[in-house]
């Protein structure tokens, strides 16, 4: 599973629903250093979501390269990479890919960096070997539904403000409309 295969179009494109499912085509990157993990991710997401392309990243900084050319349906991240640790790598994935759900994918069971994690914008936190590849397909399908939902709400939010500002501008125009007629009257 690696970017030679055809790309499907990304969850926020025009042409996929509203509720995604396992037969959804799903572009994810896997940051992940361990050769052996990432093909057992892989392998586990393959039989659960046949349609998903994953691109890896053994490191940070290939990870962000990936990012900055590419864009990805969801991130899957191991937290402890060669040239970056923790909180580290979910703050520059937030900032290079704000808007793309990131899943905390880690052997470091962390109450407090998971619960920070979360706080910092990951969709979930999810420990290495705890999840078998229909949980771990569930997770992936919950944390991108979750993601899409607060995007359509974001831009639904955003053109409701829009259509209230330019009903105000409307408003606004008929008042100054309306001083004008009384004033001319008045004369």
């Amino acid at each position: 599973m690696t970017g030679a295969q055809q790309v499907p179009p990304a969850i926020g494109s025009a042409n996929t629903s509203s509720v995604l499912g396992a037969s959804t085509a799903l572009r994810l990157l896997v940051i992940e250093d361990s050769p052996t993990d990432a093909e057992l991710l892989g392998e586990l997401l393959s039989d659960e979501l046949p349609r998903c392309t994953l691109d890896t990243a053994p490191s940070l900084s290939q990870a962000l390269r990936r990012l900055s050319g590419s864009s990805y349906d969801l991130i899957l991240a191991d937290l402890s990479l060669p040239d970056a640790d923790g909180e580290q790598v979910v703050r520059a994935v937030r900032v290079a890919a704000p808007r793309t759900p990131l899943i905390v994918l880690t052997g470091r069971v962390d109450r407090d960096l998971a619960l920070w994690s979360l706080s910092a914008g990951a969709q979930d936190y999810l420990v290495k070997g705890e999840d078998d590849g229909p949980r771990l397909a569930d997770a992936v399908l919950r944390g991108l539904q979750r993601s899409l939902t607060e995007q359509q709400t974001h831009d639904r939010l955003i053109s409701a403000l829009k259509l209230q500002s330019e009903a105000a501008e409307r408003l606004q125009a008929l008042d100054a409309a309306r001083n004008d007629f009384v004033a001319t009257a008045n004369h």
